[in-house]
């Protein structure tokens, strides 16, 4: 289940769609937080932990301090 809600895309344009993935898979109208657990973004994509050849993460274009706004 913790896979199914992990959120690491952080660019302004997709929080709103990302919660309400989230509100969905929860069965929920609402939450009271929606928390960031750490501030790094990683590239867009279907994988929510992208990683190179070398098994680094990839990170995304996105500073924390612009999802936060």
């Amino acid at each position: 289940m913790f896979e199914q809600l992990w959120n690491s895309f952080h660019a302004p344009e997709d929080v709103q769609r990302n919660l309400e993935d989230t509100l969905k898979k929860l069965q929920l109208s609402y939450l009271d937080l929606y928390l960031m657990h750490w501030p790094t973004a990683f590239q867009a994509g279907e994988n929510p932990f992208p990683t190179n050849a070398d098994g680094g993460f990839i990170p995304g274009p996105t500073d924390y301090t612009v999802t936060w706004q």
